[in-house]
């Protein structure tokens, strides 16, 4: 039984500034929200970046842009892109939709939180923030339930009166939605169009000759609670299509001549600077689901599933049927229960290209009065749909689409420019999947664009592109190896599967030339052979499972195939293991889970459908296995988990199978409703009978944390989410050396448990606000290693939480036992040579021990001394290294704070003073002291046992550290 006076203590150590006491107490509110000694280290990538949503250019300061990006914040540059900072850290969301800048004053700045796509990958916000000194300080202005939020207006002439389109709920129904304004700079808001609780408004244009004219397009949506990442599994809800106001919101009028009236989805607007009664609209049409009577759907069936060439009279009644249940476009009609890779069969078959619902671009020149379609394009228009007019030429039109597309005719006819795209990022192309565009006013040839890859600019008409590193990517999972330093892999939203290091040996840090890619398109699982690193598996969507070999750069796909009459479903992101005890054995989940025993060359179903088996009746998708685990005690101990709330445990390694959901799952107000989506299982490093199950509900508009234990196999669970804040969890991990330290990943970042799951704090400090997808703690270094949804790899260092126990806290003072340090030498195989600003480097682990004015480039060598107080005491520690023979090494000083305090030693001997004549020498001497450093860094220590000694008011600790020389022999053959 976990008890409150020890989490008290434990809360203390990691948190660490009051006084602990060993009654229970109750923990003082303040002290809950104090951060750790324990920082996060950022470790990239940049250049492969992630989704850009937004773009907004201050008029009157035209090198002053800010990015809002999908999961990632809010970026700025004051210097046209040379460097960039974030400036939304500590928001309550890192899901930005809306990025506007008040063209009368620069440094008023407003972000609408939750982006407007729906996708797979779709986060959500909490409202609406502003900032009137350039994105120093926020405030929270209201809108918080408003969730995504596609577009700000700000009325040019009044400042304090702003438009704000609001989408409301992705999976649910809510009734702050539609478009609201303020008057007063955000102190009270007005719904001025409301459209009922299904019904957001997703873009908003106003006109640039009248503000009181505004264009909003209305659009109503629910996303499919299965994992379907294209616009089918968006439904599209009756009511969409475009508003206009001509009195600042008073009253609107729905603008219906010459627009589709039915099944319309996301619409964006744009209104012609240079010609304001020129508006684009570029129009989702949902096609209509075709029913065929059984004896068809049969006979299509069989087409599909033959290797020979159809029969053109078979091809022709199949052609009346679904012509006689279609409306008047000619490939509208999607045929129901088939599957995403079966509709594009079917497509091949009757010789269609792309579907025409009767969506595309549609013009006005009447300021929306009447309507006329100039050209079909749309492509997965739900997660685009983004138009952009030239400032100075009404029919030069940019489309952003997969490609962008380009008019110079008004929209009738539209050229795919070469911008798009080189996901391999080894050309000048830029990365596809377009989401913004800014076109500066004064020069329409300079064009930012976002897109799902990061931010690019060109100048001169999109002919050269340079990148902008954002170190925004949107891992989805991670993976480590056992290298010295050891190296993180995971897979991107659409960038890939890639690998990198942890640290480097070089003074620079982590650079985007120290990541390599994998493999292509959306990424998702990594796994390293344990026994062979340069053996990998990468997945990107959909289970599409490759073998790699990182040495000669083969790669063979091994993804299981269907059975003949089986139409096997993978999640988005399939989950893969390797088999903890055998690192040949392969598992992969579709509905059943399947294994390898000979790393993927072939494959056997181990499991009957593991899910509850109930496929979309219009898209034939349906529940996935999302997440799977072996136990480490006990090898065929197997545990599966389902987007449909099923979880299943076999203890002889799939021979037999059990559901133990409803032991968990729908049993009153104080449980998950049993269909969530079951996110992650993590077995016990202890027992066998351990394991943890997380539970994710936002596809169910339920936001709630959803956290469980077991210890019997699942024959009984207890709920340990407890003090979580409001946030689905997506990743639970139990540590590696300590069953009482637990950690989670949200969707606001990491939490860490320190008695068992009885109480949660944040984890550590520095980690801004973000979704966490995956957690890893690499079992030499003892570190976590977060892969974040939208801001990258970050690492922390939970070395002395590993070693927390109760009889510890009650100590009056201690010393963590150190993990070894390493004397890393200078890599002298990679260019790092003049750049300019415009790079991205992230820090080593102890780059802050780098002395200034180094100029040896040696990779900062250092250790992590921890200690615990359990009272503040006057004055600072004094620490002493000594060597084997009890010579002094190094003196250090330290704080004498309660709880954990934190030293870092560069592994150097004491400092020594300048050299007497560094006037005549000049160099790094004279440097030092122009700066006011009167002495310089001591040699390095060698190899060997040191002695730590931590004396602190009337305390005395000790303890040892291992140095161990760098074993990697540069430039070995």
């Amino acid at each position: 039984m976990k008890i409150n006076h020890l989490y008290l203590f434990l809360t203390c150590i990691a948190f660490g500034v009051v006084v602990c006491a060993q009654q229970p107490v109750t923990l003082p509110a303040r002290a809950r929200s104090l951060s750790s000694p324990l920082e996060w280290r950022l470790v990239g990538p940049a250049h492969m970046s992630g989704r850009v949503t937004d773009i907004a250019v201050a008029a009157s300061h035209r090198h002053t842009i800010y990015a809002g990006a999908a999961t990632g914040g809010v970026w700025k540059t004051v210097n046209n892109g040379t460097t960039w900072e974030p400036v939304f850290d500590n928001a309550g969301s890192a899901s930005v939709g809306a990025v506007a800048v008040s063209p009368t004053s620069p440094d008023t700045v407003w972000v609408g939180t939750g982006e407007a796509n729906a996708s797979t990958y779709s986060s959500w916000g909490d409202g609406v923030y502003k900032s009137t000194d350039g994105g120093r300080n926020w405030k929270h202005v209201g809108l918080a339930d408003s969730q995504h939020i596609g577009r700000i207006v700000i009325d040019p002439v009044h400042p304090d009166t702003v438009y704000v389109a609001a989408l409301g709920h992705l999976w649910g129904p809510n009734p702050e939605r539609g478009v609201f304004k303020t008057t007063n700079g955000g102190v009270s808001w007005q719904n001025v169009l409301s459209l009922g609780s299904d019904l957001g408004i997703v873009d908003l244009a106003i006109d640039p000759a009248n503000p009181l004219t505004l264009y909003a397009a209305a659009w109503g949506r629910r996303s499919d609670r299965f994992d379907d990442s294209d616009s089918l599994g968006i439904e599209v809800l009756p009511g969409s299509g475009v508003y206009k106001t001509k009195d600042g919101g008073r009253t609107w009028k729905k603008l219906a001549f010459g627009l589709p009236a039915d099944r319309v989805g996301r619409i964006g607007l744009t209104v012609a600077p240079s010609r304001p009664t020129t508006v684009y609209a570029l129009v989702d049409r949902a096609p209509v689901f075709v029913q065929l009577p059984a004896a068809e759907q049969h006979l299509l069936r069989g087409l599909l599933a033959s290797e020979h060439e159809p029969p053109a009279e078979q091809l022709e009644r199949l052609r009346v049927v679904i012509a006689a249940r279609m409306p008047a476009e000619s490939s509208a009609a999607v045929v129901t229960g088939l599957s995403r890779a079966e509709q594009l069969q079917v497509r091949r078959l009757f010789g269609q290209g792309e579907l025409d619902t009767g969506g595309g671009v549609f013009r006005s020149d009447d300021a929306g009065e009447t309507w006329r379609r100039v050209n079909p394009i749309n492509e997965r228009a739900a997660y685009y749909s983004q138009i952009r007019v030239d400032p100075t030429n009404p029919d030069h039109v940019y489309a952003l689409l997969v490609r962008t597309w380009e008019s110079i005719d008004g929209g009738r006819t539209f050229n795919q420019t070469d911008w798009a795209f080189s996901s391999w990022l080894t050309s000048r192309f830029v990365h596809g999947d377009f989401h913004a565009m800014w076109i500066d006013p004064l020069d329409t040839q300079h064009l930012i664009v976002g897109t799902d890859g990061g931010l690019y600019v060109s100048y001169d008409s999109g002919a050269q592109w340079e990148a902008n590193p954002l170190p925004i990517g949107q891992f989805v999972r991670i993976a480590l190896d056992m290298k010295q330093p050891y190296n993180i892999y995971g897979g991107l939203q659409d960038n890939g599967c890639w690998g990198g290091p942890s640290a480097t040996r070089h003074a620079t840090g982590i650079t985007d030339a120290d990541w390599f890619k994998i493999i292509t398109a959306d990424g998702a699982y990594v796994q390293v052979d344990p026994t062979n690193p340069s053996t990998m598996y990468a997945e990107s969507q959909y289970g599409n499972l490759v073998r790699v070999n990182l040495r000669t750069g083969s790669r063979r796909s091994i993804r299981p195939v269907s059975a003949p009459g089986e139409h096997l479903r993978f999640n988005y992101v399939a989950p893969v293991i390797l088999s903890p005890h055998a690192p040949r054995t392969v598992l992969i989940g579709a509905q059943r889970l399947f294994r390898s025993l000979d790393r993927g060359n072939t494959w056997t179903g181990i499991s009957p459908d593991l899910t509850k088996g109930e496929p979309n009746a219009e898209t034939g998708e349906g529940a996935t296995i999302t997440t799977i685990a072996e136990s480490d005690v006990a090898a065929g101990v197997l545990w599966t988990g389902s987007d449909d709330g099923r979880i299943n445990v076999s203890r002889d390694g799939g021979t037999t199978w059990r559901d133990v959901s409803d032991r968990l799952l729908g049993r009153g107000s104080g449980h998950a409703p049993p269909t969530t989506w079951v996110s992650r299982i993590e077995t016990s490093h202890f027992a066998a009978g351990t394991a943890y199950v997380s539970l994710d509900g936002h596809r169910h508009d339920d936001r709630r944390p959803w956290l469980y234990r077991t210890e019997d196999f699942g024959e009984s669970w207890q709920a340990i989410a407890r003090d979580l804040p409001e946030s689905p969890i997506y990743v639970v991990r139990e540590d590696l050396h300590n069953p009482d330290l637990l950690f989670v990943g949200n969707e606001l970042g990491v939490w860490v448990s320190l008695d068992g799951g009885g109480h949660w704090d944040r984890a550590g400090r520095g980690l801004p606000t973000v979704p966490v997808h995956d957690l890893k703690i690499h079992p030499r270094d003892s570190e976590l290693v977060a892969g974040t949804h939208g801001r990258g790899v970050w690492i922390l260092d939970i070395v002395p939480l590993q070693q927390l126990t109760p009889s510890l806290l009650r100590s009056d003072a201690y010393l963590f036992a150190p993990r070894p340090a390493v004397l890393l030498d200078i890599d002298p195989t990679r260019n790092r040579g003049a750049s300019g600003a415009k790079w991205f480097s992230a820090p080593n682990p102890y780059s802050p021990l780098t002395p200034e004015g180094d100029t040896t480039g040696t990779a900062p060598s250092g250790a992590t001394l921890d200690y615990y107080l359990r009272e503040r005491v006057s004055g600072d520690a004094h620490i002493t290294v000594l060597d084997e023979a009890g010579r002094l090494v190094r003196e250090l000083t330290g704080p004498g704070e309660a709880g954990l305090n934190r030293v870092l030693w560069d592994l150097r001997r004491s400092p020594l003073p300048l050299l007497p004549d560094w006037r005549r020498i000049g160099g790094n001497d004279s440097r030092r002291l122009m700066r006011a450093v009167r002495e310089r860094p001591g040699p390095l220590v060698g190899p060997g046992m040191y002695r730590v000694q931590v004396i602190v008011g009337t305390h005395e600790v000790d303890g040892s550290i291992r140095v161990d020389r760098d074993m990697r022999e540069i430039g070995r053959n």
